[in-house]
């Protein structure tokens, strides 16, 4: 075993071994602090004054860090966590066969338009950080994205014109939009062919 100990009246204790080697209680200086590397393990402790007991602070070489919570959002549900806990993602479809209007609340839905007799228009709300839609056109009539006030939707490299639209001519066009900000919508996923207006 090598061992590097440091003693001091302000300093402390800093010493290396095996996990099996590690000391109980280490000689640790009123007021100094003691740390032991676990040369098998690879892990790092710091010894608890307070709880007479060691703490580990690193483990496999790199440290670490606690959770103490994890909120959750749009399109996430279980939280906030705390201790223990499962998060889930739900993806909820919606199929719309007459014109609407996407509230933000719709934000993490996917809109369809099965069963639609002729096209069918989603107004999108005015763009704002982490709303996203996605939107799948199963039927031979058009789908068509309307943006709100001066707002762009951007699918590939053709955007709409301010206030403007995107248009699904094909079955099985599908685009996911996500804001990331105002003003625009970008595409993170398309299929099929979307003509801008």
């Amino acid at each position: 075993m090598t061992s590097i100990q440091i003693v001091s009246g302000t300093g402390g204790y800093l010493e290396e071994g095996t996990h099996a080697a590690r000391p109980a209680t280490p000689a640790t200086p009123t007021g100094g602090i003691a740390i032991y590397y676990e040369t098998d393990t690879t892990n790092t402790f710091l010894w608890d004054t307070a709880g007479a007991a060691w703490v580990e602070i690193a483990v496999g070489g790199s440290v670490g860090g606690t959770v103490t919570s994890v909120a959750t959002g749009n399109g996430l549900k279980g939280g906030p966590i705390t201790t223990t806990g499962t998060l889930s993602a739900t993806v909820t479809s919606v199929t719309k066969t007459a014109s609407y209007s996407v509230l933000a609340a719709d934000s993490f839905v996917h809109f369809d338009d099965i069963g639609a007799a002729g096209t069918v228009t989603f107004t999108l709300p005015a763009a704002a950080a982490g709303l996203s839609f996605t939107f799948t056109e199963y039927t031979a009539h058009n789908m068509v994205l309307q943006a709100a006030g001066t707002d762009i939707i951007n699918i590939g490299l053709s955007p709409s014109t301010a206030g403007g639209t995107q248009t699904a001519g094909g079955a099985y066009s599908s685009v996911t939009l996500e804001a990331h900000g105002t003003g625009i919508w970008v595409a993170s996923a398309a299929l099929g062919a979307w003509t801008p207006a």
